[in-house]
């Protein structure tokens, strides 16, 4: 399905962005302050990408700082506009953590832009208790993802979603690769989806399916994101390195007296992760675990046709200071199954979240 590269987005935006700016009143501007001290040992690597030892070091760094600006209007009839930009404010980094505009009503809710989407938010958010490390040993880890339209909808203890994700039609595509890879990234939660390229007409690339139930106090969810790689490629790939459907099942808030436990299993193909998070208190853990049957290789090299248990493991402490501020203390540790413990990861920080505004 073709539609003109602008078409869609006047004509969101068109609705909602230009009377936001015009008439949203009070104008919300928030800013928040993160800085801690860590110590990061991960893979060092050559000039050829072969692991050849491990690095060790104590600094002191921003975690994801940001600032940001939203707002809301009511247009009346039941229908609200509203928009928001977020950046991220770290050293050395001026980037956009979200970007949307949207519309809210009775019939539910349509946001398009940069944000958390369907499939991390009725999959995957709920279990996303740690405030830096998470899903590196995962089959399919989401965060923010761009190029996104999203509809919101639903009924008593019935809640459903589905984002499309637009790209430009373009002769030659790789697929972005939605594998977690072994090296730590720069910061967590970017999902591996391509820029769409300049030119041609937008098409509709990838497809999150998702929807939620509340059972005595739990809720369930289940969801799919579609594999076709499509014009440009913005589908997800297994291990192989072909695209496939990524399926999953959460079930969060279940709680044993103090406890509460939250499950997230998703399939695939022939990989499988299971995640299991679990908050007591202050305190909080999340265990991820992925199997990946690198069963081909290819160019690329994926998992170079070698099986993989990936398990990362996070415990976490929040200590409350005051309105909106806090210090938080994280260990994190990730074995690559790669029988060369050069290759694991490990960290232990203590953050300083202060919130100017």
């Amino acid at each position: 399905m073709n539609f003109n590269k602008t078409a869609l987005a006047l004509a969101v935006a068109g609705i909602t962005a230009a009377p936001i700016a015009a008439q949203a009143d009070p104008l919300d501007i928030y800013a928040s302050v993160r800085v801690g001290l860590w110590n990061l040992e991960q893979p060092f690597e050559d000039s050829t990408g072969t692991t050849v030892g491990s690095t060790s070091e104590l600094e002191i760094k921003s975690f994801s700082s940001r600032f940001g600006v939203k707002a809301e209007t009511d247009f009346g009839n039941g229908l609200t506009g509203f928009g928001k930009y977020e950046w991220d404010v770290d050293e050395n980094d001026f980037s956009i953590r979200h970007r949307i505009v949207g519309l809210k009503g009775d019939f539910g809710k349509i946001t398009l832009g940069k944000t958390y989407h369907t499939y991390y938010n009725m999959v995957i958010g709920p279990t996303d208790v740690p405030w830096w490390f998470a899903g590196y040993a995962m089959i399919n880890y989401t965060g923010r993802t761009d190029n996104g339209l999203s509809y919101e909808g639903g009924s008593g203890n019935f809640s459903f979603g589905a984002t499309a994700y637009f790209a430009a039609d373009a002769t030659a595509a790789t697929p972005a690769v939605a594998a977690v890879p072994a090296v730590l990234p720069g910061s967590a939660g970017t999902a591996a989806i391509a820029p769409a390229p300049e030119g041609g007409e937008e098409s509709i690339d990838s497809l999150e399916l998702a929807a939620t139930f509340a059972i005595g106090g739990t809720t369930l969810g289940v969801g799919i994101r579609t594999g076709d790689s499509g014009s440009f490629g913005n589908g997800v790939v297994d291990s192989s390195g072909d695209p496939e459907d990524v399926i999953g099942i959460s079930w969060s808030g279940i709680s044993l007296g103090p406890v509460t436990l939250g499950f997230v299993y998703e399939v695939q193909d022939d990989d499988e992760g299971l995640t299991v998070e679990l908050d007591f208190g202050n305190f909080y853990t999340r265990l991820e675990s992925e199997t990946l049957d690198g069963a081909s290789t290819d160019a690329d090299g994926f998992r170079g046709g070698v099986d993989q248990d990936r398990v990362g493991f996070t415990v976490g402490y929040v200590q409350t200071l005051g309105k909106g501020s806090i210090i938080y203390y994280e260990v994190y540790t990730l074995d690559n199954d790669t029988g060369n413990s050069d290759d694991d990861l490990a960290a232990v920080m203590a953050v300083l979240k202060f919130n100017l505004l």
